[in-house]
Order: structure tokens, then C-alpha cells, then sequence
């Protein structure tokens, strides 16, 4: 997924590269004023496409949320290393490659393909849209190639947004500094997430005077690619000026009413053709659920448009399982001229998305030429579309028949090209917080249907497994599970009112809240939307997750002697190592018997290499098993059918205790 930092709004945003596909020419990167030659187009080709891979190294790991290192690999961690590409001599400013807080530079730690020729790596700041100042820069003196390191004498200060360029002397005849091209394709280990937004053009050290701003709005001598460096800084940060939180604010999503925000929902210059298009950095920031979509219809498209809702699943970087597709037909009543088309998705067939999901568009092999309306950057320039709203696009030689819903595709093909695209088309969005209630969708085999939930008072702890083997979105949908079933019971310390707590676990367990934590439901749904949900191991050591909760949540921690306890096991698989699986069942029967009182539940998630967990899991939950086991694909996890099942079999547990 493309998820990039851009310096122009400070904000969290997706940056793409100017690069325009055409079928006959090779991938060629364009300014907004070149509409001429592609003689000319072709030459600059082979300047422009160049990705530069430089990281600067920082001293030291810094507590708090401030890194000690910034620049490559984009997403943390790692060594800098050989890259495929040396590249030529412009200058290259990495937009989105910034430093997250205020601080210092210690030393720059790059890698050297070429022996050569010096470089220079500089560290610049945003004056205004396509103006920069030069904040400071370090000669990395021609040596031998590998890895060096040049100290920073004296330290360097920078700010929260400055961000890292690389350039060279004009006698330069190689860029001397590791790097990789993205449009190359050369180097398979790097995603498209680990290039950086690029500013490329014909400027050189001795027009660069550290202090002074320079303005690099297009022009016939910058374009825009996308690029990564093999260079580090050593940085040392200051905590209290870094960004807080994750990227995406999910208390932001409740306002947030269609994905993308930034859609342009007018006539666009092109239609394009009919070949299918993955906007990788069209990403729905929340969880929530499509009721709707609006999109353009350009002037004279007839045609049926398809809008699908993709899922990352890989392995392969650019393997992605569609999750939803919609038709937006054409009819008589839209005409000739097309314009603004609204379609709505009834309440019961709404489309649930997931955090990283993202939009693409495609079409029937029998219509020759595109519907929605949409832009690429060198037509764009005459519309005066931003280049800042267009998104990382994944455009192949596939069609509406190759696509169905839950297939998984490698997108990854000879036809692929990657461009930048902006479509008139943006996704009605509603949000869905953990204890949103969605209908339910589909048949849930009669799950939980209007039946009442007995209020006795359960003691209820919840064990998490949060280990790779699950997917990210299923750990989504388990927020949803719990929190639904807490919204079942009135929730506080009196006799018949519920308490919940809850631990995650993979290789080890992590304490997430205990039954006295919080005495409201609100308090609780908050616990659980803050739950630790990381994929964090490759172990699923449920004797652990229950050995923890005989020691620290029943028989303290604000267990009820005189209230049933619940220990309900949530899962994908069976015990691992394997050798654990005795022990995990010994404890499960140990938390039944005194002083505990403890029923055992076992709610299992969908994974697709599972090999029958069924039998472990009728083994760990408490007789009779069909009364203490829930087993996929009989729902879907964040189904309200579910919790109120689950919850019902509780109270009822909590009414009949032994």
C-alpha cells in the first residue's frame, strides 16, 4: 500500500509521480509543458526515470516516538545496501522522505555503487507549494564503493517536515549513490511504498547556496518520480515535537462521508481505455462500510463501469483479493452529455471495507474506451489539477471477466504499467467504530436471531491471538466482535451486571485490561478500541494466554467470587509448537475447577491454512462442545448475529452456574 508522508501538507497524504503510460513508448516521465515532441519526451526518458536510495543515519535510538534513523528503507529498520541503479547527475529532493520531529543530524550512512564522483546529500523545507529552502547539505567525497559514513561537524538542526535531497557537481557523470528506480522494476524486495516522491531536475551544486530558496515549480527542467536512495541520517530527536498516533485518525473517520476526500467530481480530460485499473493509493483510511458511489460519467461513455474494493493479501507485493464489485450501467435517462451519476447501495447489501482497502476501476473487454472521467498528469496540466491528488495506479491488460468477487490476483503482469491517475469517482462512506452494529450480511445459519440475552452477571476475559497467521482486517472485525458483545449486557460491578477484560496473545501474552479497569461500557468499549491488535509473532502459545489468566485476572483484579467466570478464546489455529497443545488443554480444565468456576469458549477465525483446528479447539473449550464452540465460515466475525449468539450462550452460562 502507498501511504506517504508529503511534505506540501504536513499531513498524511498519498504523493505520486508525474509518469504517463503510453501503449507504444516505454515509461515516460513529463512536465506540465511538455505537450510536444516525444522525441523529446523519449530523450528526458532516460534522465527522469532514475530512483535514488539515500537514508541518513542518527545517533543512538531515541525513546518515544522520535526514530534514530531517517530515509532508507522508507519503513524503518534495516541496513543501507546495494541498490540496482546508479543514475545520472540532476538533482533529486525526496518530498515525503522526512524527519518526523525537530532534532539533529549526526551522520549520513549511504551506499556507494560507483567510486567516482562526489555527491552531496541536503536537507530542505517547505516555503510554499514547489518552493523549497536549503537548509543544509554534506559532501560525501568520491571513495570506494560500499558502505561509508560522513559525520555531520557541526551537528546539523532541522525541523518536523524537513525533508532529505540528493545532487551532484555538473562534472558528475554517475550519481555515484546506491539507488533503485521504481518504474525500472529492478529491484524486487522494495515495494512500492519504500519509493520515495521525487522532485528530479537539471540543477546542480553550484546553483545551490544553503539558506537561500529555490522554486522548482514545473518547469522544462524538473519532473516527478518516484525514487528511494540507499542513505541514512543519524538523527536525535526531539519526542515532544513528533507526530503522535497512527497516520489515519480513526476518531477523524466519523466525519469523514466519502473516500477519496480529495475527488475532483467534474468533467476530466480523458476517458481512458478499457484496461483495468488499481488505485493502490485510493485507501480507505477507517473501517466502515460503502452505502454508495458518485462518479463523472464523461461526455459520450455508454458503457458499464466496474468499481471494485481491493484487499492487499499477498505474498507478492502486488497481489490483492477482490473483496466487492459494483456495476455503474449506463441508461437512457443520463444522455449523451454525461455528468454527476449517483448510485446507492441498499442498507441490507451495504459493502464492509477495511482500513488499507482500496478502490479500482475496470471494464467489460467489449467496451473500447473508458466511462468515468478521469485525468493523468500530462493531460491534467490544461486542467489545472494538482499532481498532489492524483494516486499511484496499477493499470493492466485485464477486464471485468477476469475479475470475481474473493479471487485473489497478481496484478504484477508484462502488460502492468504503474501511473499516476485521478478518477471522478468517490466511494459514499459511512464510518464504523468497534461498537458500530452492521446488519448482517448474508446467511448466519439463524446465529443469535432476536433471541434475549439472560443478565447474571458474568465475569467476562477475553484471550486475543493477535500472531501473524491472522489476517490485519480479521483482527479489525474482532474489535467489532467484542465490543458487540459487550453492548449486550449492562456492563458495572453490580450483581447482574457484566465486567469484561482482555489479553492478547501470540508467542507471549500482553496484559491489554483487567476486570476492574473500567466499571461502564463506555469505558470498556474504549479499552477495546485501544486493544493492542499488532500482528507481533510467529507462535500461538494459548497455554500461555491461560496460564496468564489463572494468575492475574480470575480470583483477582476484580474477579466476583460469587459471579460465573467466562475465559473466551478467540483464534485462528490450534496451539503452536505443537508439543504445548497438552499443556494448553490441562490449564483450559484447571480454569473450570475451584477457585476459578470458569466456562471455556473457544471462537474460531477464518484462516485459510488451518489444519482442522477443530478437534484442539473441542478440546479446550468446556463440554458439551457444541454449546462452547463457534466455528467458521458459519458467520462472518464482525457480524452482530455473532455477538448476540455468543453473548446469549454466556448469560446463559452466568444463569446455570455449576
Amino acid at each position: 500500500m502507498v501511504r506517504a508522508y508529503c511534505s506540501y501538507t504536513n499531513a498524511p497524504v498519498l504523493c505520486l509521480p508525474l509518469l504517463f503510460r503510453n501503449k507504444t513508448s516505454p515509461y515516460i516521465a513529463v512536465t506540465s509543458t511538455l505537450v510536444g515532441s516525444w522525441h523529446l519526451i523519449r530523450v528526458m526518458l532516460m534522465r527522469l526515470v532514475t530512483m535514488v536510495a539515500a537514508c541518513a543515519v542518527v545517533k543512538g535510538q531515541a525513546t518515544g516516538t522520535c526514530p534514530s534513523v531517517v530515509g532508507f528503507p522508507k519503513n524503518g529498520g534495516g541496513e543501507v545496501k546495494s541498490l540496482p541503479d546508479t543514475g545520472g547527475n540532476w538533482a533529486n529532493l525526496m518530498t515525503d522522505n522526512v524527519f518526523p520531529c525537530n532534532g539533529v543530524v549526526k551522520s549520513w550512512t549511504y551506499y556507494r555503487n560507483d567510486p567516482k564522483d562526489a555527491a552531496f546529500v541536503s536537507v530542505w523545507r517547505i516555503v510554499q507549494n514547489g518552493v523549497f529552502k536549503l537548509i543544509f547539505k554534506t559532501e560525501l567525497p568520491a571513495t570506494t564503493v560500499g558502505k561509508h559514513t560522513v559525520p555531520v561537524s557541526p551537528e546539523a538542526p532541522v525541523q518536523k517536515g524537513d525533508f532529505i535531497g540528493i545532487h551532484f557537481s555538473r562534472s558528475a557523470s554517475k550519481c555515484g549513490v546506491a539507488n533503485a528506480n521504481l518504474y525500472k522494476g529492478e529491484n524486487p524486495e522494495l515495494l512500492l511504498e519504500d519509493y520515495f516522491f521525487t522532485f528530479n531536475g537539471g540543477y546542480f551544486d553550484d546553483q545551490f547556496t544553503v539558506g537561500a530558496e529555490f522554486n522548482f515549480a514545473p518547469n522544462n527542467q524538473m519532473n516527478y518520480v518516484k525514487r528511494t536512495y540507499a542513505i541514512q541520517a543519524e538523527f536525535e530527536g526531539d519526542d515532544a515535537t513528533a507526530s503522535q498516533g497512527p497516520i489515519f485518525d480513526n476518531a477523524k473517520c466519523q466525519a469523514l462521508d466519502t473516500v477519496p476526500v480529495n475527488a475532483l467530481m467534474k468533467e476530466l480530460p480523458q476517458s481512458g481505455d478499457n484496461w483495468g485499473n488499481l488505485q493502490v493509493g485510493d485507501i480507505f483510511p477507517c473501517d466502515g462500510v460503502v452505502t454508495g458511489y458518485e462518479y463523472y460519467r464523461h461526455p459520450g461513455s455508454k458503457g458499464t463501469a466496474y468499481v471494485g474494493i481491493w484487499e492487499f493479501s499477498g505474498p507478492e507485493k502486488y497481489e490483492y483479493t477482490l473483496k466487492h464489485k459494483t456495476a455503474l450501467p449506463w441508461d437512457a435517462s443520463q444522455g449523451d452529455q454525461g455528468g454527476l451519476v449517483t448510485v446507492s447501495i441498499p442498507q441490507e447489501a451495504y459493502l464492509r471495507v477495511n482500513q488499507m482497502n482500496v478502490l479500482g476501476v475496470f471494464y467489460s473487454k467489449d467496451d473500447p474506451v473508458g466511462v468515468i472521467s478521469n485525468a493523468n498528469p500530462w493531460q491534467a496540466a490544461t486542467d489545472n489539477i494538482p499532481y498532489t491528488t492524483m494516486y499511484d495506479t496499477l493499470n493492466i491488460k485485464s477486464y471485468d471477466e477476469d475479475f470475481q468477487v474473493g479471487g485473489t490476483y497478481n496484478w504484477d503482469q508484462p502488460s502492468l504499467w504503474i501511473v499516476p491517475r485521478l478518477y471522478a469517482l468517490r466511494a459514499l462512506f459511512q464510518d464504523r467504530p468497534p461498537h458500530f452494529d452492521l446488519p448482517p450480511l448474508g446467511d448466519d445459519a439463524g446465529l443469535g436471531d432476536d433471541i434475549p440475552i439472560p443478565q447474571c452477571g458474568p465475569d467476562v476475559v477475553f484471550a486475543v491471538d493477535n500472531s501473524y497467521s491472522v489476517k490485519r482486517e480479521v483482527l479489525k472485525d474482532v474489535t467489532s466482535l467484542m465490543a458487540n458483545i459487550v453492548n449486550q449486557f449492562e456492563v458495572g460491578p453490580g450483581q447482574t451486571e457484566a465486567q469484561f477484560a482482555a489479553l492478547v496473545f501470540d508467542k507471549t501474552v500482553k496484559d491489554q485490561f483487567y476486570l476492574n479497569t473500567n466499571n461502564t461500557k463506555d469505558g470498556v468499549l474504549d479499552n477495546i478500541a485501544g486493544l493492542f491488535m499488532e500482528l507481533d509473532g510467529r507462535k500461538t502459545r494459548t497455554d500461555k494466554a491461560l496460564k496468564q489468566i489463572s494468575e492475574e485476572y480470575l480470583d483477582k483484579n476484580g474477579d466476583r467470587p460469587n459471579n460465573k467466570n467466562i475465559v473466551c478464546i478467540i483464534t485462528d489455529g490450534v496451539t503452536h509448537p505443537k508439543r504445548f497443545k497438552p499443556k494448553a488443554v490441562a490449564l483450559a480444565r484447571k480454569l473450570e475447577g475451584h477457585p476459578y468456576n470458569a466456562d471455556v469458549i473457544v471462537v474460531g477465525l477464518p484462516h485459510k491454512r488451518a489444519k482442522d483446528p477443530g478437534t484442539h479447539w473441542n478440546d479446550l473449550a468446556t463440554d458439551p462442545d457444541a454449546e462452547h464452540t463457534f466455528l467458521p465460515p458459519l458467520y462472518q466475525v464482525a457480524d452482530l448475529s455473532l455477538a448476540k449468539a455468543i453473548a446469549s450462550k454466556i448469560g446463559t452460562f452466568a444463569c446455570n452456574q455449576k
